[in-house]
């Protein structure tokens, strides 16, 4: 079975008094805009549609297209299925919608659309192989928007499913991970032995409170690192670690690098982002008082 299986792609002229009422669907979904413009609804969030943004709907996300009230859209509407889990997983950390302004994207996406409606022979497949290239042209164009904490995604998930007791230490870590935190402050504020806690949360998360603390200030300093013009010695002290040094190996350890090759790798990312959209979002860090 092939990673991206198109199941339905045409171009399509919205004239005036012509849109989509709000549905979903257990597909995917991309518009690629060629001429035009008009207003989306995607989650019930408006989207500007204009020449050349991609929109990706994921499936079951509700989406609607109001009646256009001038002009016409025109745009290749493709609907597919994703059987890769690691390509679902990247998809879903992009953004829903990106402008894309190159000629071998739409050459593909043309391609495909031009192939799926000739009914020759191998036409299907041939659709399947141009929207495919079309598709990891999108992800690859896409690539300096993928958030580089990936490796929270799994832990994320483990804590948003505890329950009782082991919740209860989960939310204690995420309120005082960055103070001078200890095993036998957790146990006297929760009222339970200490190695009772320790190895209830291990049975439950297959890893330590320590390392869960140490996670949290990991995802504080990879924010500080981003977002902040603090110096790495004093994003050590406002995540919480002992030390510069320790702060390092651990910060290390979760992610991969040093925080000194995160933070120039995100300066990298930034240059690109904008250079290529001339504009980019300009989010901070500001310490709670």
């Amino acid at each position: 079975m092939r990673d991206i299986e198109v199941v339905w792609t045409f171009m399509l002229d919205y004239m005036r008094g012509w849109g989509i009422r709000e549905h979903s669907h257990d597909f995917y979904q991309m518009y690629y805009v060629v001429s035009g413009e008009a207003d989306m609804l995607l989650d019930r969030q408006k989207v500007h549609l204009y020449p050349h943004l991609c929109v990706v709907i994921e499936p079951e996300q509700l989406h609607e297209l109001p009646v256009i009230s001038s002009g016409r859209l025109r745009i290749i509407d493709t609907k597919f299925y994703l059987h890769n889990s690691n390509t679902m997983d990247e998809v879903h950390c992009l953004p829903r919608c990106f402008e894309i302004e190159d000629n071998e994207f739409e050459t593909a996406l043309l391609g495909a659309r031009n192939e799926w409606q000739s009914n020759a022979r191998y036409s299907r497949e041939m659709a399947n192989a141009l929207f495919e290239q079309a598709f990891y042209i999108y992800i690859r164009k896409n690539g300096s928007f993928v958030e580089r904490n990936s490796f929270s995604r799994a832990i994320d998930h483990i804590i948003a499913n505890l329950t009782g007791v082991e919740k209860q230490i989960a939310d204690y870590v995420s309120v005082h991970f960055a103070e001078d935190f200890t095993l036998d402050q957790l146990a006297e504020s929760l009222k339970y032995n200490k190695n009772y806690l320790c190895k209830l949360f291990k049975q439950a998360t297959n890893f330590t409170i320590i390392h869960y603390v140490n996670y949290l200030r990991v995802c504080r300093a990879y924010e500080l690192i981003c977002y902040s013009s603090y110096s790495l010695n004093d994003i050590s002290v406002l995540s919480g670690f002992s030390s510069v040094h320790y702060f390092t190996s651990v910060f290390k350890k979760v992610t991969g690098k040093t925080p000194g090759e995160m933070r120039d790798l995100e300066k990298d990312a930034m240059y690109t982002a904008i250079q290529q959209h001339g504009k980019f979002s300009y989010r901070y860090y500001k310490e709670p008082e």
